[in-house]
């Protein structure tokens, strides 16, 4: 199996059959709305490392009082060393709902990747007081994917829709 990248999209194509990749699905591949996911995996990817290595999330002043005296000293803890291991999986879920995101740009699929982006919009308000300000640009560039993903105008489709359901007449032969 080859597989060809070009910017901002993927697309599989089986040596020896260049048919199985339809053009349909290398114009969807090349348009505005995978890059633009693409982009959105990148600066959730971005979040989530400067997230978990940026040393000082969180800030505090700590004093101590030994024989009535009192002293301040500024410390510094990165959001691992506060919350635990754990929140590893929290800082996965903005990742995930990108690649969702891609995944649906990348075959197409308009109305899944707004759902995702809603999704991902959710997370960030709901976890604007924590983390989520540092996921907004992603969910903002999922929802922009949005608007550019889809079927062009000028692209037929591969098979012909039918006019009404059940059987179609048949022409009569004079």
């Amino acid at each position: 199996m080859t597989l060809v990248v070009q910017f901002g999209a993927w697309a599989w194509a089986i040596e020896g059959r260049p048919d199985v990749v339809s053009e349909d699905t290398r114009r969807l591949a090349r348009g505005p709305g995978v890059k633009i996911a693409v982009a959105a995996v990148s600066l959730a990817v971005a979040a989530a490392v400067w997230l978990a290595v940026w040393p000082c999330f969180y800030v505090g002043e700590t004093g101590t009082v030994p024989g009535g005296g009192s002293s301040a000293r500024r410390a510094c803890a990165t959001l691992i060393g506060v919350n635990g291991v754990w929140v590893v999986w929290l800082l996965l879920i903005p990742i995930a709902f990108t690649g969702l995101g891609l995944a649906a740009a990348l075959v197409g699929r308009r109305r899944l990747l707004w759902l995702i982006g809603g999704l991902a919009v959710g997370f960030c308000v709901l976890a604007v007081f924590s983390i989520g300000i540092f996921y907004l640009p992603s969910a903002i560039a999922l929802l922009l994917a949005a608007g550019f993903t889809g079927r062009s105008k000028h692209v037929e489709r591969s098979t012909p829709k039918r006019a009404g359901r059940g059987p179609q007449p048949q022409p009569s032969d004079p």
